[in-house]
């Protein structure tokens, strides 16, 4: 793989780090798209990630991915254009390549050489597009004419930008008519405009630029948080560049703008950063009192970070201890008053220290939640299933080393409750339930703990069934489950082995591994329980703490051997005298 020699190691760890951003939104959206194929914007947001990987990658110089997802942008285009609407065809065809994107950045990062054939996912893209444009109702692609004005999507994309604190300016660019590279320096002058903030309309569009049909010049409307003498400066670096002409938007020119197009390949209201500095004339300076200050912070320094607070915690401790001593010794001292005062402050700024790496630490759990339509998708194909699946509470933030860890077993309740819980059409339709089942997944905070819920309408569990596989492995006694309730019996399911499915599949088996589940989840701190209705559905509730990065504790001594007991076990403490023992 010949990549570009110009690109250091620190912007291919930041083209990584983007790209995995970005095809994780493609994912989601994707789905999405599935479902509300009027979404504009949702839509929106998948062709620009498609677009910014297609960007990026060639600026790499990481070919494959770079044709790869222009096929992708070029089908993601007609979809927004209405010219053809998000069939299960459609949507197999972008998720198939979205696959081959994961498989590329992997490959990417492992530094693998071996050739990889992206020529049949890019005709199976091409082919779904001409299938679909042929039977929409919206007609072939070139009766959608550009049309001179601005339209209502651009104005709102302009008044977002403005609402925003964004400078919105019209911007006009020339190459040199001695130029043989005069499509890659528009391309080069797209990219360096999106990279600066955001292209709300542009003539020629990205489309006709990179089939070779634009002349020697380039229109736009562009919204960022750049003044225009440093935007100026920036393209008119670019070689051969010859003329750059930046005026600042203004509210009049949505009346009168005959140069600009409706649409061009480039919308949206996404910039790259926030209000900067509005040019001298302007009607009053803004300031950028309302920029995003954000940062990306490595795992390793967040982790370093961690340790070094914890150190912090323990000392606190003795800190408050020796403070207490000390002021019960010298009682009435003004360097041990002062002494104390200060150990008070000291206390009080670790505190603060600690609560505030706690919250760099959280994370939405909508991370991992968003992984998950995917999953179900392919699933509920698979199994010849339609299955209704909706989240809620992807907002909840949890620590980043629970999210880690709690994915795998979600993974693994998800594919017994499609597999095994939710039955195909035509049993739910003799059971008297509608066809499309229905699956959720929720997650909410209960004061310091997390509780995750996963819910379907299936065919529940039989108790008594998991009751006589428990016993038939010899993994209980029957005398000793006998006395036990329904719901007990249902608990039996995570004993190691149990399995209430007729038959294994290569997806799951109803209890298979849900011992592990169970050892996950109480690793971590947490518990599961199941309620279940035969013929109605079945619901796991997962309770989970907030952080295991810092737990409390509670010291004893005993003899002259002191130990810490975690409070979260600790159910009551008891002030006993010599002669109650």
């Amino acid at each position: 793989m010949k990549l570009n020699a110009d690109i250091g190691p620190e912007e291919l760890k930041i083209f990584l780090e983007e790209t995995e951003e970005l095809i994780e939104i493609m994912d989601t959206g994707i789905i999405c798209i599935e479902k509300d194929n009027g979404n504009s914007e949702l839509l929106h947001d998948v062709f620009r990630a498609a677009h910014t990987i297609k960007g990026s990658s060639a600026m790499v110089g990481f070919t494959p991915m770079a044709e790869l997802t222009h096929a992708m942008e070029s089908l993601l285009d007609d979809l927004r254009n209405h010219r053809l609407s998000a069939t299960t065809e459609v949507t197999n065809a972008l998720l198939h390549s979205l696959d081959a994107l994961k498989d590329l950045k992997n490959r990417f990062v492992d530094g693998e050489d071996t050739p990889f054939d992206i020529g049949p996912l890019v005709e199976e893209l091409r082919h779904q597009s001409t299938l679909c444009v042929e039977r929409s109702d919206a007609g072939p692609a070139e009766n959608y004419v550009i049309t001179s004005t601005i339209d209502n999507h651009t104005l709102a994309a302009i008044r977002a930008a403005e609402t925003a604190g964004h400078s919105v300016y019209r911007i006009s660019v020339t190459v040199s008519q001695e130029s043989d590279w005069a499509q890659v320096r528009l391309m080069q002058v797209v990219q360096q405009l999106e990279r600066l903030g955001s292209v709300l309309a542009s003539t020629p569009s990205a489309e006709a630029i990179e089939k070779d049909q634009a002349g020697h010049e380039l229109e736009a409307l562009f919204a960022g948080a750049i003044d225009a003498d440093m935007l100026h400066g920036d393209l008119a670096s670019i070689a051969e560049i010859i003329n750059v002409n930046v005026v600042l938007f203004t509210d009049h020119e949505t009346e009168t703008t005959d140069e600009l197009p409706q649409s061009a390949g480039y919308h949206g209201t996404r910039t790259a950063g926030t209000q900067g500095q509005q040019r001298e004339g302007g009607n009053g300076e803004k300031s950028d009192h309302h920029s995003i200050q954000s940062v990306r912070i490595d795992v390793q320094v967040l982790d370093n970070l961690m340790n070094i607070v914890e150190e912090l915690v323990i000392d606190r401790s003795r800190i408050g201890r020796l403070g207490k001593l000390l002021a019960e010794r010298y009682s009435g001292d003004d360097l041990v008053n002062n002494l104390g005062e200060t150990s008070d402050h000291i206390i009080k700024v670790i505190n603060q220290l600690q609560d505030n790496i706690m919250q760099v630490r959280m994370i939405p759990i909508g991370t991992v939640f968003s992984r998950f339509p995917r999953l179900v998708r392919d699933l509920a194909q698979m199994q010849h299933k339609e299955v209704d699946f909706a989240v809620s509470g992807s907002e909840t933030e949890l620590d980043r080393s629970i999210i880690e860890q709690i994915r795998d077993p979600l993974i693994h309740l998800l594919r017994n409750c499609i597999d095994h819980g939710v039955e195909v059409p035509e049993d739910r339709r003799l059971a008297g339930k509608p066809a499309l089942s229905k699956v959720r997944l929720s997650a909410r905070q209960d004061q310091e703990h997390i509780l995750i819920t996963l819910s379907d309408d299936g065919r529940g569990i039989d108790g008594t069934k998991v009751r006589d596989t428990a016993i038939a492995k010899g993994l209980v006694t029957e005398a000793s489950v006998n006395g036990l309730s329904e719901a007990e019996c249902v608990q039996l399911v995570f004993l190691p082995g149990v399995s209430t499915a007729e038959k294994v599949t290569d997806v799951s088996g109803r209890g298979v591994g849900m011992d592990i589940v169970r050892a996950n989840i109480e690793n971590l701190g947490g518990s599961i329980r199941i309620e279940t209705e035969l013929g109605k559905g079945t619901s796991f509730f997962i309770r989970l703490p907030l952080t295991v990065a810092i737990i409390q504790g509670l010291l004893i001594r005993s003899a002259d051997v002191v130990c810490v007991l975690p409070m979260s076990g600790v159910v009551e403490t008891l002030r006993v005298g010599a002669d109650d023992i």
